[in-house]
């Protein structure tokens, strides 16, 4: 670099030092109107006309430029601003060979293509660069894809020497690739998302991830047991859906003078829609906290549903013998239903209004967790919690 050079690197990214060869990933994150998509379609031409991937390819292979947006219009504005760094420069535009809807193919084996934010576009081709566009507002059925595409990126451009991965978006919210890769590098202050290219924080979760980030232990991912403790179970079902079921015990401690407080010992989640294997690891982990109820709600009315019509002691009345030997589960959130009585051999509940058993899947849990557990007196009415 000349000393005009430098000294615009060093103002622009806050580093005394430049680096020593070209990096292999970028990030930048940029205000509205700062030329992002247009920036990215002159790199891509760049990367796919000045640079020769023939020695890295075997034969009948092509290399690809890839560039990656949140939907097709995105894409279509990228291939309009690639097409016409092509068309306009008479040397370049004597390289394209054949054109589609999405890609421009060049006589130097190189393919510059564009596409939306799946995973599932990068498999089985082999990049020279790739360019993501807006990677912060990617949304697929609701959550940013960022992380899968990036994971599936990688590995394509492993067999090119020095291929580039650029990600380029204004800013969004506290969460994703791009935010953390510059929550990593740099101390930013808040200010205006849109033009001033900070994160935003009014997108945030109701807990903050600075404040979730402050209470974890590094390297931490369980907790043992710990003889004379207390522990709490609660669970949150999918019911059979596509939503994850998620498992946490928890218990009060006291670390030197400072008030007692919550240590999550364990948290497990399953994405599977057979609820009965994820039950059955769920009792588990309770008999290995020596947790006799658990916290949840009715949710999960499908598997319930299917597993109570298999089971037609799952609404009868318990008889006198096995009353005596129950345990107790604090699922209910209405403050007239009866308690949940559950015995080693079924769950006496409630039904719905209509006619369907309304058994919580928290009942089927304890069922199976309190097979090697003593069974304890049910808590009286005033101390059940919802």
């Amino acid at each position: 670099m000349t000393n005009d050079e430098l000294a615009l690197y060093r103002h622009h990214t806050g580093r005394q030092t430049a680096p020593a060869t070209p990096p292999v990933e970028a990030f930048v994150a940029a205000g509205r109107r700062s030329g992002k998509s247009f920036i990215a379609a002159l790199v891509a031409v760049y990367l796919a006309c000045f640079r020769d991937y023939r020695p890295f390819l075997a034969p009948g292979e092509r290399a690809m430029v890839l560039c990656i947006a949140n939907d097709r219009d995105r894409a279509g504005i990228l291939l309009r601003y690639i097409r016409a760094f092509l068309t306009a420069v008479p040397l370049l535009a004597a390289m394209i060979e054949r054109e589609t809807a999405d890609t421009i193919e060049l006589a130097n084996r190189v393919t510059i293509a564009v596409a939306t934010c799946s995973y599932r576009a990068v498999r089985g081709v082999t990049l020279a660069a790739a360019i993501l566009d807006e990677v912060a507002f990617w949304r697929v059925d609701g959550a940013n894809p960022d992380r899968e595409v990036l994971t599936a990126l990688r590995p394509a451009m492993a067999t090119i020497p020095g291929a580039l991965l650029l990600a380029i978006s204004t800013p969004y919210s506290k969460a994703g690739v791009l935010y953390e890769v510059v929550r990593d590098y740099h101390d930013a202050t808040a200010a205006a998302s849109e033009w001033d290219a900070e994160f935003r924080s009014d997108l945030e979760s109701f807990l903050t991830s600075e404040l979730i980030a402050a209470c974890v232990e590094a390297g931490v991912t369980e907790r043992p047991p710990i003889e004379g403790a207390t522990y709490t179970g609660a669970v949150d079902m999918s019911g059979g859906g596509p939503d994850a079921s998620v498992l946490a015990i928890a218990h009060t401690e006291r670390r030197g003078t400072a008030a007692p407080g919550i240590a999550l010992d364990l948290c497990r989640g399953w994405r599977t829609p057979n609820v009965e294997a994820v039950v059955g690891e769920m009792a588990d982990h309770l008999r290995r906290y020596q947790i006799g109820h658990v916290l949840g709600d009715k949710y999960g009315a499908e598997w319930v549903v299917r597993r109570s019509s298999a089971s037609a002691s799952s609404t009868a009345t318990p008889p006198a013998r096995a009353r005596r030997r129950t345990s107790s589960c604090t699922r209910s959130s209405r403050p007239d239903a009866p308690p949940c009585s559950i015995t080693r051999s079924y769950c006496a509940s409630s039904a719905s209004s209509n006619g369907t058993p309304a058994v919580a899947v928290t009942s089927w849990i304890i069922r199976r967790a309190c097979t090697t557990i003593t069974p304890t007196r049910p808590p009286s009415r005033s101390s059940r919690r919802t």
